[in-house]
């Protein structure tokens, strides 16, 4: 039997940030209303579209960033890194999560944990598409 951890309630007597007269409504998204986005010249085809930042019409989020990154067979994104803390969850495909001391192999169902400024990057290995779940605080530009 799994063990569970009990946490303590949602309520926080003291939150850090306080509740607004109107703290808005759920915002519900597909991928379509996404920002399409190449993150410079050298990822192309690597491309991904941003679902929930600062720059979308939609959902422009102050703290979060929600993307997925699709990486064509063949393609990378080389190493690189950010102030944001990152999240990879991968979707679809295959490769190798690129990293500061080596390299891992990835696949659908990993999540890869990146504390800000850890060197990082993806190549796909695989026939098909890389799809990767991004999520970042703070989102990048």
């Amino acid at each position: 039997m799994s063990v569970y951890r009990v946490l303590p309630a949602y309520d926080n007597p003291a939150p850090a940030t306080p509740r607004p007269d109107d703290p808005g409504q759920p915002v519900f998204l597909t991928v379509q209303d996404g920002v399409k986005v190449i993150y410079s010249e050298d990822t192309a085809p690597t491309c991904g579209v941003r679902i929930i930042h600062p720059s979308s019409s939609v959902a422009a989020s102050k703290h979060l960033g929600l993307s997925v990154l699709y990486v064509p067979p063949g393609a990378r994104m080389d190493l690189h890194e950010h102030e944001a803390e990152e999240v990879y969850v991968i979707q679809s495909g295959s490769g190798e999560m690129l990293y500061a001391d080596g390299s891992r192999p990835v696949s659908v169902g990993d999540y890869v944990y990146l504390p800000a400024w850890a060197r990082h990057g993806i190549v796909n290995t695989g026939r098909e598409m890389l799809t990767v779940l991004l999520a970042l605080t703070p989102p990048n530009p």
